[in-house]
């Protein structure tokens, strides 16, 4: 007959632990496994939640870089060639906001302001403001659905929508943000 001691020591080498416990190594199996389950699940929901929080970083620093580039053509003529160079590469950063940042308000109307401003540029190429022009219409609306009650949103929508020439929602949209302005804020009626 086996001691305690020689018991334990086989059964934690992975060894039988002899006919005279059998319930007890099923027991311990059974635990062991479903601690091992445990631990799979736990991995797998930080993975989850470090993959959404990386997400969240993309655009956040799309949006850095976005708010950087903005700085330097500001501080750049407007003829000037290294102010167009940043106009296109702020292009790049609009789209990794609006994926990542979708839920972030502020994020996107300043998404839909920069492009309408830089729709209208004429040192761009058409394709480029068409581009621009599309983008601001995608952030406007997705700005509209994430704060529908504020009046900017609906102005940027408006300007989006008459950028590509529709009219009726242009108004529509318009018409909300007068609704929505605070009392004596002076809007555009066109």
């Amino acid at each position: 007959m086996k001691t305690r001691r020689q018991r334990e020591d086989t059964r934690f080498a992975g060894a039988p632990t002899g006919e005279d416990t059998p319930g007890l190594d099923r027991a311990a199996r059974r635990a062991g496994t479903r601690k091992r389950l445990g631990c799979a699940c736990v991995v797998v929901a930080l993975i989850g939640h470090i993959h959404s929080q990386l997400d969240d970083l993309r655009g956040a620093l799309a949006h850095a870089r976005l708010m950087q580039l903005v700085k330097i053509i500001r501080a750049h003529d407007s003829s000037d060639a290294k102010a167009s160079s940043a106009i296109s590469h702020a292009y790049t950063e609009l789209q990794p906001i609006l994926t990542h940042l979708e839920y972030d308000a502020a994020a996107i109307a300043d998404v839909a302001y920069y492009s309408l401003a830089w729709s209208a540029d004429k040192r761009m190429d058409t394709l480029t403001r068409l581009r621009f022009t599309e983008s601001a219409f995608k952030s406007s609306s997705l700005a509209v659905d994430q704060a529908p009650s504020d009046y900017v949103n609906w102005l940027w929508l408006s300007r989006s929508l008459s950028a590509f020439r529709i009219g009726d929602g242009a108004s529509t949209s318009l018409k909300r943000a007068h609704e929505l302005a605070p009392p004596g804020m002076l809007l555009p009626t066109r």
